[in-house]
């Protein structure tokens, strides 16, 4: 009796596709336990992303009611999955936590059938030398989204458990050749596929940026305020809360004080404040508090100087 699978297939990649194709030639019945997926997943395509090359863009089309995802490792042994997709159909997924110049072995899995399509797949070079990293304590059970600078660079990174970089963004450099500026903090986005970052305003009448760069690295635009700084975070519907500036002036002192605010960037690219320091909180005049922080005005004074902000839904 003919056993139920092709008793010969050939697997051919052309420009990344792979092509299986069953001929009767008689060959030797493999593990009864797992069969190439010829029957359930039709073509794959799982490429670097051209402007993240430890980002692989993965696309396969299953022919299956069924879910599927794709099982890969890191370059280094471990193993990272990607999400169950659900049905019959095109899939496409953004694969992270690769590392550079490696060669990574992947897996198309069904659920509920023991298949196998597998394959792999080189990762490209960051393109320049990165200053070392180490994570400490719980950040070794995680990633780490972070921003990262030097006298002569800026990047936003993402760290895998052992504080090798995975993604790396760099900051373009001003045409005039100055050094890129600083960012202070870098976010997840809330749907999971980008990554925020912010630039401090370099004074009180001066704008602040928030950028956004997909995760396959494509920069998809930034916002400004006028005095954000430090830190913020991403509200539903495409807001953002961050950390902006204010100043009091105590006539009877003949001082000004500076504090902070919380300020909200709608989506239509206005801004409220919505909390102020001075509102809540009275400074103690009977401190001089440190001054010559402020660009426009060296003699105002430092007071609340707040650097973190949350937001629990």
């Amino acid at each position: 009796m003919s056993p139920p699978w092709p008793r010969h297939i050939t697997l051919a990649i052309r420009y990344g596709v792979i092509l299986l194709s069953a001929c009767d030639e008689e060959r030797k019945a493999p593990d009864p336990q797992v069969f190439l997926c010829d029957a359930l997943v039709s073509t794959v395509m799982i490429t670097p992303a051209p402007m993240m090359p430890t980002v692989l863009d993965a696309r396969w089309t299953t022919l299956t009611a069924g879910r599927s995802r794709v099982v890969y490792e890191n370059g280094a042994g471990r193993r990272r999955e990607g999400v169950w997709v659900e049905g019959a159909g095109d899939h496409a997924q953004v694969l992270l936590g690769l590392l550079p110049e490696r060669e990574i072995t992947w897996t198309i899995e069904v659920e509920g059938e023991t298949c196998v399509t597998q394959g792999t797949v080189l990762t490209g070079s960051f393109g320049t030398v990165l200053p070392r990293a180490s994570v400490t304590g719980s950040a070794r059970d995680h990633w780490t989204v972070l921003p990262v600078s030097t006298t002569d660079n800026s990047w936003v990174w993402i760290l895998d458990e052992d504080a090798n970089p995975v993604w790396v963004w760099e900051h373009p450099r001003p045409t005039s050749g100055e050094r890129p500026p600083t960012p202070f903090r870098a976010r997840l986005s809330r749907d999971g596929t980008s990554i925020l970052y912010n630039y401090q305003a370099g004074g009180l009448t001066m704008p602040s940026q928030i950028g956004r760069v997909s995760l396959t690295g494509e920069e998809l635009g930034d916002r400004t305020v006028v005095g954000g700084h430090t830190d913020f975070v991403e509200l539903p519907g495409d807001r953002i809360a961050t950390l902006g500036w204010v100043t009091r002036y105590y006539s009877d002192e003949d001082r000004t004080l500076l504090g902070d605010t919380v300020v909200v960037m709608e989506l239509d690219g206005s801004s409220r404040e919505i909390w102020n320091v001075f509102d809540h909180f009275e400074p103690d005049l009977t401190v001089q508090w440190s001054s010559g922080f402020v660009v426009e005005d060296p003699t105002i004074e430092d007071w609340s100087h707040i650097n973190g902000i949350s937001y629990d839904e």
